[in-house]
């Protein structure tokens, strides 16, 4: 994706650049044929001028301070302006006027730029650096983080290398001050049994291979029915609680030799009940990584029976699905094997997903709404002006699986069909726990929310399969308080990020990325309460949301209450994590 980018602004670069053999005309009297400002007076022509500067810097490697020749370096003032470093990694923009800040960007595959890295994002938007032009700025330096590489060579006990071979990289990430684990990216072993992973920032990796296909033998041979390489994670392991993490720091090239063994491979058979026998069924076997392996070779939907070609030996967590398109109920049904011999018997009783009523109150105290034609509703507070349609509903509700191997889609709240905006529902969710992510519509926050005696701000929901599950009862409210701030620091930073903790439901914490951390924040919608503000270097790896993680700097945060319809203010020390 990095490539794509410097590739279009490259070519932008070569088109978009005017020819230095090409004068412009100085101004559009001289372009229509009029004579220039200096011919009729040079005082008249120097006092209209406004003065211009000129940005220079150098593009660095992060890790070893070289420079970085060929990066394109993107500035952003009245249009776009480019340029690619020179041999030495030096750029300058010249003919700038004094306007203060601007943005600029640097791009160069290969490398990260410190802000993809700091706030774990490649958004447009947070991958600029704000800098100053003027009189007296001095040269700056951007810095370029080197790509990790993650390299290797599988192949057999007997050293023979293994061909086509998937070799999966997942990576824990922090999304929203929580740790996820994903796929990052997978590869396929070539004919020397060698894969090659690039690309890579900074972080915690776990490298996941195989399976390999099976190959059957005849049942008279040396060698009775079919073998192939399992699946195991690095180094060695079935299991990803007992893999070994690879650290990649910038720059970083890891090499790995994996010896695998053939192994016998298995085939699981059973039924499944409980599925509209006109439908089709989903039937998975997700190995410990969560990857669907197998494939079901045989499959009676009037008897239900199901049988599997040959798999590796190994955990699997089975995995089946219907839908009935009268009623639009979807049927789940899930068990966990541990594949170490032929399994038959194994069955699935598929049961309804939940649907979740969703009964918003909102309770309103401000009456400075604005009617306006079409439907719509203009409403002011505390200097924030948003337009929304009269009937919109006011929050939107949607649980997140905590369990890894399920989908990571969120089931979110909907209009109950033919019930009107008022009526909302999450339907059809699967057996599983889940965390509530609950967003605001308009200008209110979330006071409570409560499904039974869960309070979902600060607990999980757990669905039991083919159990019933409360309604979740949610209050708005519209007079929401708000938080302006500034951050001081003794030492350089490109960004900073803050942090609003309320003390008595971390999980419901915000954060506001500052592309140039001088200046100031604001935050609005904010819950009356107790809150723990905090501004920090990065977000990489924080996972602030943890409280065993956060408690480390807590002490370096600043208290603060807040009351309803208040704007507070607050000057934050910038905390640089790992200090």
């Amino acid at each position: 994706m990095l490539f794509g980018i410097f590739l279009g602004l490259l070519l932008a670069l070569s088109s978009c650049v005017p020819s230095a053999e090409a004068p412009q005309p100085a101004s559009a009297l001289e372009a229509a044929g009029a004579a220039p400002l200096s011919r009729v007076s040079g005082h008249a022509e120097q006092s209209l001028q406004t003065p211009t500067y000129a940005l220079r810097g150098t593009v660095v490697n992060s890790v070893t301070s070289e420079p970085v020749r060929n990066a394109l370096v993107q500035l952003f003032f009245a249009g776009q302006r480019f340029v690619l470093t020179g041999p030495d990694g030096t750029f300058q923009f010249d003919g700038l006027p004094a306007v203060g800040q601007v943005n600029v960007m640097v791009h160069k595959p290969g490398y990260f730029s410190p802000q993809d890295v700091r706030t774990s994002s490649h958004s447009f938007s947070q991958n600029m650096r704000a800098v100053t032009v003027g009189p007296d700025q001095p040269p700056i330096v951007l810095k370029l983080i080197p790509e990790g590489i993650i390299s290797g060579r599988i192949s057999s006990d007997g050293g023979e290398p293994i061909e086509s071979l998937r070799v999966h990289l997942l990576s824990d990430g922090i999304e929203d001050g929580r740790k996820v684990r994903q796929e990052l990216r997978a590869v396929h072993t070539n004919e020397a049994g060698e894969f090659r992973a690039f690309d890579l920032a900074p972080g915690q990796y776990f490298l996941f291979v195989g399976p390999s296909e099976a190959e059957s033998y005849p049942a008279n041979g040396p060698q009775q029915g079919a073998q192939g390489y399992p699946a195991v994670f690095y180094s060695g392991s079935s299991e990803l609680a007992s893999a070994s993490p690879i650290e990649i720091t910038p720059g970083t090239h890891v090499d790995i030799n994996l010896a695998l063994s053939l192994q016998p491979f298995y085939r699981v058979s059973g039924t499944v009940s409980g599925f509209p026998s006109a439908e089709g069924l989903n039937l998975q076997f997700l190995d410990p990584a969560g990857q669907p392996v197998g494939v079901i070779s045989d499959f009676d939907p009037d008897k239900g029976t199901f049988r599997t070609l040959p798999m590796p030996p190994g955990p699997y967590t089975i995995t089946a699905q219907a839908q009935d398109s009268k009623t639009q109920r979807t049927f789940f049904a899930s068990r966990s094997v541990n594949l170490n011999s032929d399994l038959s018997g194994v069955h699935l009783a598929l049961l309804p997903g939940a649907t979740i009523p969703v009964n918003v109150s909102v309770e309103v105290t401000h009456h400075d709404s604005v009617e306006l034609p079409g439907g719509l509703t203009r409403i002011s507070r505390q200097g924030t002006t948003i337009t929304v349609q009269a009937n919109q509903v006011p929050v939107r509700v949607a649980l997140v699986p905590k369990d890894p191997l399920l989908s990571q889609m969120q089931y979110g709240s909907e209009s109950t069909p033919n019930a009107g905006n008022d009526s909302l529902a999450i339907a059809n969710v699967p057996p599983g726990t889940y965390t509530a992510e609950i967003y605001p519509n308009g200008i209110y926050y979330i006071q409570s929310a409560r499904s039974g005696s869960t309070d979902l701000l600060r607990e999980d929901l757990t669905i039991a399969p083919g159990g019933s599950v409360q309604p979740i009862q949610v209050v708005v409210r519209d007079d929401f308080a708000s938080l302006d701030g500034k951050i001081s620091s003794n030492a350089q930073a490109d960004s900073a990020v803050v942090i609003v903790m309320p003390e008595d439901a971390p999980r419901q914490s915000r954060q506001v990325v500052m592309n140039n951390p001088k200046d100031s924040f604001h935050l609005s919608q904010l819950a009356p309460g107790a809150y723990k503000v905090l501004a920090v270097d990065r977000l990489d790896n924080f996972e602030y949301k943890n409280p065993d993680v956060l408690r480390k700097y807590l002490s370096k945060a600043r208290d603060i209450a807040l009351l309803p319809d208040q704007t507070a203010s607050v000057d934050l020390e910038l905390v640089r994590l790992g200090d």
